[in-house]
């Protein structure tokens, strides 16, 4: 498209993919996508406190708390006091918790294999989009994670 720019690109694709985050954890998981944000930084970061999670994901401790509250009455997440006493509440993933995650991930999978089976053999397309897997990676990891 001609006067389309990367940032403009960038835009489009930001939208498409929360599109499918969405279906897939809708699909797959028929949890939140805040739920399952969840989910993935405390697989990220195993036995993480509330407060901890809250600045991993950039979010008020409040709504991790709400969130988790949710995964533990839906058996997602499990809290425990872990080796650092008993004032730290530490959150665990369960086999359910695991389970919803493995199925988000497969269901991402499969859509992705399908959608882009004809650009694994175009080592320019891989190269381009690593380049730009990388530099937002850099750029997330001084701001929000997941």
């Amino acid at each position: 498209m001609q006067g389309t720019t990367t940032a403009d690109t960038l835009q489009r694709l930001t939208r498409q993919f929360l599109a499918v985050a969405t279906h897939s954890v809708d699909d797959a998981a028929e949890l939140t996508l805040p739920q399952m944000r969840l989910l993935f930084a405390v697989e990220e970061h195993p036995g993480a406190s509330c407060a901890e999670l809250a600045r991993a994901l950039a979010v008020a401790g409040s709504t991790v708390t709400r969130v988790a509250d949710r995964l533990v009455d839906t058996g997602h997440l499990r809290r425990s006091h872990g080796d650092r006493g008993r004032v730290i509440v530490e959150l665990e993933l369960t086999d359910k918790g695991t389970a919803a995650i493995d199925d988000v991930v497969a269901w991402r999978s499969r859509f992705f294999a399908d959608l882009v089976a004809d650009l694994d053999n175009d080592p320019a397309a891989v190269r381009a989009l690593t380049t730009v897997s990388a530099a937002l990676d850099a750029a997330l990891s001084t701001e929000v994670t997941r």
